[in-house]
Parts: C-alpha cells; structure tokens; sequence
C-alpha cells in the first residue's frame, strides 16, 4: 500500500515537473520566434533603405555630373551613351525635347531610369530596346504602372516584385498621382526636389505611375515596417515640415497606414496639415497600408 502511495506521489511530482518544463519551453519558443520575425522586419527595414540609398545616390550623382534631374535632361544633351535611339525618340515627343525643371508625368519617369541605367548609376534592369509605347506629348503614357514595370521601364524592389520606385519631382496633381495627399507633399517640396515613392503596382489598372482607382490596394509597407524606416531614415512621424520620408495610406476605410494624433496647427503664420503617427497594426501584409516617398537631396 507504501509502495502504491509513493508511486503515486512520484508520478504527481513528474507530472508537475513535465508540466513546468513544458511552460518554461512554450516560453522560449514564443520569445525566439518574436526575435526571429523582428529580425526579418529589421532586414526588410535594411532593403528598403538599401534601395533608398542607391537611388538617391545615383539622383545625385547624375546631377552633379550633367547639371539636371535624370528624366529632364533636354535632348540636345543627350551625347555619347545617353545618345540611344529609343530614349532620345521618347525624348523627342515628350515635351518636345525640353526641360521643364522636373521629371514629368509616367514617361518621365521612365526617361529617368533608362538615363541612369545607361549612366551606369543603378544596377535595376531597365529596358533601353525600346520606346515607351502609348507615349504622348505631355510625357504620360497609356501604360499602366504594372505594365511599364513588367516591361523594365521601370525597376521593382529589390525585395519584392510586387513593388516599385516610381522617381520624380513635379508637384502633385490628382491626375498624376492623387492617392499620395497633396495636402501633405505640396507645400513642403518644391517642383524640382525629386522624390522616390515606393508603391505596390501589382494589380493596378488605368494609366500613370500611380494610379489612384477607388479603394485599390496599393500600399507597398505594413504601418510597422514604415515606422520602423521612417524613424530610421527620418523622424518617424508620417509627414511633418521638414520631413524627408512621407508614408500615406490609400483614401479610404480600409487603409491601415496613419492615423490623426493631434490637431491642426500654426508655426509662423503657417497652417499645417494634422500631425499623423503610424497606426499600430499587426496586419504586416502591406497592402492596405503605407505608400511611401523620399525627398533626395540632388543640389
């Protein structure tokens, strides 16, 4: 009966034991597996200011070396290299060949890639073989983002070709590219401060770089990772005076990117638009969240 009484009392006691070391393994599971997904946000983090950096260098680059943006080089400087038969036809009919201090509309913007393919200044496969088609007078293009990018005219994220840099510098206009606010990039970037917006483009419909379709998905980052690369290139904060990065979700009720944090406010006479913060969100998908745009400096 001793015997029985014991052995009972040692199965309880292994039973508890088991238990315990059960818990205590469940625990360090959960904090590895929440290290190892912080860590492939970090990396991604890492991508995203990777690309930033080779694209705003090579803006720079470019500028300093022929005294324009890439995309609003006018034609009659377009020697040796940047001499190519398609980019200088294209040149020929958008704008007539003339520089309007900014990169122009979806045509543009694929001018810009292909001159700083040529120039050896990004290493993104673009496609120089050919003309941009549907290209017009006014620069655009009947081409839909997905289109220019499935065709090279446009590179996609290094990371995910489900995403793509879109280069310019021309003020916002609705029917440019209305689902990045004009309210928000209008009055702290002048028409010649190129910018670099990052935007989901598989998918997508109608023409122009960024076409803004109804309640369309085209978030390119997770309200997370956006944080996580704004605070790391920038301020952390959506959009303020004086930022370099602006995240902007899709107009609507499914976006997921900002939401309002104070109200509207007044610095030297100066209404500013409402001070935003990055929702937070464990929907890390992307695509209901943030587009997101880069000021370069290319003085």
């Amino acid at each position: 009966m001793a015997k029985i009484k014991n052995s009972k009392k040692k199965g309880l006691f292994l039973s508890i034991e088991t238990i315990g070391v059960i818990i205590i393994i469940t625990a360090i599971a959960a904090v590895v597996v929440a290290g190892i997904a912080h860590l492939f946000k970090m990396y991604k983090v890492y991508q995203v200011s990777r690309d930033v950096a080779q694209y705003s260098e090579a803006v720079s680059q470019f500028k300093m070396t022929y005294g324009y943006l890439p995309g609003d080089l006018p034609l009659s400087k377009l020697n040796g290299p940047l001499a190519n038969t398609f980019l200088m036809t294209d040149m020929g009919t958008c704008n007539g060949g003339l520089s309007l201090g900014y990169i122009n509309r979806s045509a543009g913007i694929t001018i810009a890639f292909r001159e700083l393919y040529i120039s050896k200044l990004i290493s993104s496969a673009i496609n120089t073989t050919a003309s941009v088609p549907g290209i017009t007078s006014g620069c655009s293009s009947t081409y839909s983002l997905t289109a220019l990018v499935t065709d090279l005219y446009a590179p996609v994220a290094s990371w995910d070709s489900n995403l793509a840099w879109v280069l310019s510098s021309e003020v916002p206009a609705v029917t440019y590219d209305g689902v990045i606010g004009t309210t928000v990039l209008a009055p702290y970037w002048g028409f010649n401060r190129p910018r670099l917006t990052l935007v989901r483009h598989s998918g997508s419909t109608g023409t122009g770089p960024v076409p803004s379709i109804g309640s369309q998905l085209l978030g390119a980052l997770s309200p997370t990772i956006a944080y996580y690369v704004d605070i790391k290139l920038d301020d952390g904060i959506p959009s303020d005076v004086g930022s370099n990065v602006i995240g902007q979700g899709v107009s609507g009720a499914l976006s997921k990117c900002t939401s309002i944090a104070s109200t509207i406010t007044t610095i030297a006479n100066t209404t500013l638009v409402n001070t935003l913060k990055y929702q937070s969100s464990s929907d890390d998908s992307g695509s209901n969240g943030c587009i997101m745009t880069f000021g370069i400096n290319a003085e």
